[in-house]
Parts: structure tokens; C-alpha cells; sequence
């Protein structure tokens, strides 16, 4: 199979309201038809969730009406939970208690599963599951139990995790994992709301055997500006605009990535569905092996003695590259959507990343 270069399409954040004359329906319809046009040898459709705004059982019809009408044939369809769309439209009822299942979690279970049946392998049941798509590995990790707003994965779905990330692994080819919260301490506004949840720390720790982990995520609503790419030892974290409800940065309806993996890089393009629009500006470029892979395996190495030019150095600016680190105290609120003072990774550190990684990776191959 040829891995020179495959494109897919990633969204999040649709919030569709059941009511098939609205915009947000519209706006969907415009955007798959796009994709369609655009990208007519995108490999996948990935959904990192919240694609109903009250998880009623018309929005999750409404939703998937839609894909299946106008969206790629169901095997190139990813598509997550979010919290949206499991904890249910009476506010009364909305649990905030990660540790308790949620009085509505068998309901949202049903209609996902159900709805989501031709999309997903036969998983006896359980929400999350693994697609392979033009040669890459997707795996996405979705809630269980129904929490207002963060994620709840059980140890067996832990240890699917780090068996499935196993399987025909790579360190030199991604693997592309989705999740609708973002893991905390990452994205700017990552940490509200309880940010990833009570697991965040074990699925770091996974990830961390995984370097080549590309996480993609959505639920925080930074628009194209604010939304980073962020790497870290554990993997790197991408971030996707709410195709619907961004609230900073560039706020306009219809946006999402357009990822072209090639066996060096993936390019990650923004682009506005719903408008037909590249928007450049916002483009961000990930080396393959990522800064993560490569620092891990130079770090390894340098202990065991591995010399080469520079290397102390790379090391210390690759450490400190993986470990900028926004101060999330200064966020007021939840609602408090203002962007940072200052991007943390932004287009120049963007380029330092790619450069250290690709000296990094000539000091590995110099041995």
C-alpha cells in the first residue's frame, strides 16, 4: 500500500439541533458536500465529538441523517463522544461526578451505538474502538459514564488502550488516537470544567510508551489562532476548532483540518468547509519522526553514550520545547474565552520544533 501521502478531514464540535433548517444543520451539509469536492481521496472523516448540542435523540438523528446522506462511505467515518452528547438536555439531571455512571448514560449509549452502527467495528457493546484508514492507525477513546463535562475511561478500556497502540506500532509512523477533551495542562482553557478528567494522568502514561501518538481533540472551542498544535514527551496534541461554536480567535462557522501525511511530515491545513476557503495562516507542519519519537530515542541514546555535535544542546531545547506550559490560573471562568497574552506555540516555535527533531533525527542516524 502506498503511504506517500494521504489526506483526511477532521471536525469537531458540530452541535447539530434537530432541526433540519437551522444553521448548524446547513452549515454540516455545506461542509461534507465541500469535503467531497476538495478532498475526494480523503481516506477519513474524523468526528472528535459534541456533534449534538442537548444529546436528544432528535439531534442524534438529525446528526447522522446528515453524514449519511451526504458524508463518505461509512468506513472512512471516525467518530467520537462528547460530553455533549451524553449528559442529556435536563440541566436538573447533569452529573458532575465522574466517579457515578450518570442517570442518563444508558440512553446516550443506546443512541451512540445505535446511531453509530455502520460507522464502528462490532465492539460487543463497548463505546470505544480502532479503524486502520490508508495504513494508519485510529483509535478513539470515548467516555463511560454520563459526566456534564469530562471523560470517564475504565480500566478496561486502559488496557485495551495500550494493547491496541500496540498492535503493528511504528516509531516512525503515527498513530493517530481521538478523544473530545483535550488531556489537561496542554491547550490554552484545557484545565477548565475539569479538564480531561480523573484519568488523564494513566492516559499520559500510556501515551508516553507511544511517542508517535498524534491525540486529537476538540470540547474547548478555540477558534483558528488560539487552537495549537502541542507537543509533548508523551505525544503530540492536536486541536480542533468547534465547526460550529468557536469563541476566540477566528470565530467564523465551518472550520476544520485537512491532515496530508507523508512519510516525513504531516501537514496540517485549516480550512473553512462550509465557505470553501484554505485559510494558510493557520497551517502548522508536524515532522515525522515527531520531536517527541525522536527526543525519547536521543535521550536513551545519550545515555548510553551516543556522542554527536550539538547534541547536549538539542537535548536541552528539545526538553524545553516539550515542556512550555501555559498559566492556567489567570482563566476566570469557563466562559471566560479570552486567548492567551501570548501563543506558546506558535508559527516560530513551530519551525524550532521541526528543525530540533530533524537534527535530532540526524544524530540517531549518524550512529
Amino acid at each position: 500500500m502506498n503511504l506517500d501521502l494521504q489526506r483526511f478531514c477532521m471536525i469537531s464540535d458540530v452541535h447539530t439541533s434537530g432541526n433540519p433548517s437551522e444553521d448548524t444543520e446547513q452549515f454540516l451539509i455545506a461542509g461534507l458536500c465541500d469535503m467531497k469536492k476538495a478532498i475526494p481521496d480523503s481516506i477519513a472523516l474524523v468526528n472528535t465529538g459534541d456533534f449534538t448540542k442537548r444529546s436528544s435523540k432528535e439531534q442524534y438523528e438529525s446528526f447522522f441523517q446528515i453524514l449519511g446522506q451526504y458524508g463518505p462511505e461509512p468506513s472512512k467515518v471516525v467518530n467520537a463522544l462528547g460530553n455533549h452528547d451524553v449528559r442529556g438536555g435536563d440541566v436538573s439531571t447533569w452529573n458532575k461526578d465522574e466517579t457515578k455512571e450518570g442517570a442518563y448514560w444508558s440512553t446516550a449509549k443506546e443512541l451512540y451505538l445505535t446511531n453509530n452502527r455502520p460507522y464502528m467495528p462490532d465492539t460487543n457493546g463497548r463505546t470505544y474502538f480502532d479503524k486502520w484508514l490508508g495504513g494508519y492507525h485510529f483509535i478513539v477513546l470515548n467516555t463511560e459514564r454520563a459526566i456534564k463535562d469530562a471523560m470517564y475511561l475504565s480500566e478496561e478500556q486502559l488496557q485495551w488502550l495500550e494493547k491496541t497502540l500496540a498492535e503493528d506500532a511504528a516509531e516512525e509512523k503515527p498513530i493517530f488516537v481521538l478523544g473530545h477533551n483535550g488531556l489537561n495542562d496542554t491547550h490554552w482553557r484545557s484545565n477548565i470544567l475539569n479538564g480531561f478528567g480523573l484519568t488523564d494522568g494513566k492516559v499520559k502514561e500510556i501515551f508516553s510508551k507511544y511517542p508517535q501518538v498524534i491525540y486529537l481533540s476538540g470540547h474547548i472551542h478555540n477558534g483558528f489562532g488560539v487552537a495549537e498544535v502541542i507537543d509533548r514527551e508523551f505525544g503530540c496534541m492536536v486541536e480542533i476548532p468547534s465547526f460550529n461554536e468557536s469563541e476566540n480567535g477566528d470565530t467564523s462557522h465551518g472550520t476544520g483540518w485537512v491532515a496530508e501525511v507523508s512519510s516525513d511530515k504531516i501537514q496540517l491545513k485549516a480550512r473553512n468547509f462550509k465557505d470553501s476557503k484554505w485559510l494558510p495562516e493557520y497551517d502548522v507542519e508536524i515532522p515525522l519522526p515527531s520531536l517527541p519519537v525522536v527526543y525519547q530515542k536521543a535521550k536513551k541514546l545519550y545515555a548510553q553514550g551516543m556522542s554527536c555535535p550539538n547534541l547536549p544542546a538539542l537535548l536541552e531545547e528539545a526538553c524545553a520545547l516539550l515542556h512550555r506550559q501555559y498559566d492556567q490560573s489567570v482563566i476566570e471562568a469557563w466562559d471566560d474565552v479570552r486567548p492567551p497574552a501570548k501563543s506558546l506555540y506558535n508559527q516560530e516555535v513551530r519551525k524550532r520544533i521541526c528543525i530540533v527533531a530533524k537534527e535530532l533525527k540526524r544524530c540517531i542516524d549518524s550512529q
